[in-house]
């Protein structure tokens, strides 16, 4: 019946090698990937160092404009970046731009760690001398194995040593080992020869401004006598003797 004939044992074999031999001739020529072009992820690290005992000035996280917002974005927000106001200890003030190429799909938050812990948000550097002071940019290309590459992830690391009290390191210009730098920001409520007390929710602060002090006042070169009381400041000054080393007022305009 029918025209149906059976097919012998060695017939399959032939043909099964056949289409072996097929697939991989034709396979290739499609586009069609096998085991050696596995998904992958590979990513770029890259490094920017402070000079040793600088510390940091300021710290701010930045909106989508790249502004600085007194907004703490959540610990897991999308698009965290940020800049560093740091200050070597020759004087010479440098800004690094925690900035985040938007081509990449998906970010991670910024991590903070000092001394190996974890250190939150960005603005507790402010007012701190550190020994070392690194910041990784980490980008992460993924490849599917057929089809583009995406752009998938970037974040910062940020790892920092404090400075010991007292320290300094072999570096030096301005004669003597720089002592342990702090910094308060707050209301000036008292000039009293060459000290000036700050304060702050309850909290005060007396510095000495010397001849070495840098003095600004909104932004442009002062000098103690424009200073006045209420005026808004920050100062950043050695810890063991109280001697700024900058004041940063400004005036209600």
């Amino acid at each position: 019946m029918g025209g149906y004939r059976m097919i012998g044992p060695g017939r399959v074999l032939v043909l099964g090698v056949l289409g072996l031999l097929l697939s991989l001739v034709i396979s290739p020529a499609l586009g069609v990937t096998h085991a050696q072009s596995r998904n992958t992820l590979e990513c770029i690290e890259t490094q920017f160092t402070a000079p040793e005992y600088t510390w940091v000035t300021d710290a701010c996280y930045t909106d989508q404009d790249g502004n600085c917002t007194e907004e703490i974005p959540e610990a897991w927000a999308d698009r965290l970046t940020g800049r560093i106001w740091y200050t070597s200890q020759d004087g010479t003030e440098e800004v690094l731009d925690l900035s985040l190429d938007a081509a990449f799909r998906y970010r991670w938050p910024m991590a903070i760690f000092v001394n190996e812990h974890f250190w939150g948000v960005v603005q507790n550097l402010v007012g701190h001398q550190f020994q070392e002071l690194q910041a990784t940019k980490v980008e992460c290309v993924y490849n599917p194995g057929a089809g583009p590459w995406m752009k998938m992830y970037t974040y910062w690391v940020i790892r920092a040593k404090l400075a010991e009290r007292g320290g300094g390191g072999s570096g030096g210009g301005g004669g003597g080992n720089a002592g342990n730098l702090a910094q308060f920001e707050g209301f000036i409520n008292q000039i009293a020869g060459q000290e000036v007390t700050l304060a702050k929710e309850g909290r005060s602060v007396t510095v000495t401004v010397t001849d070495e002090t840098t003095i600004t006042l909104n932004g442009a070169s002062a000098t103690l006598d424009d200073l006045r009381v209420g005026y808004k400041a920050k100062a950043t000054y050695d810890a063991g003797t109280n001697e700024a080393s900058q004041i940063k007022a400004e005036a209600e305009r």
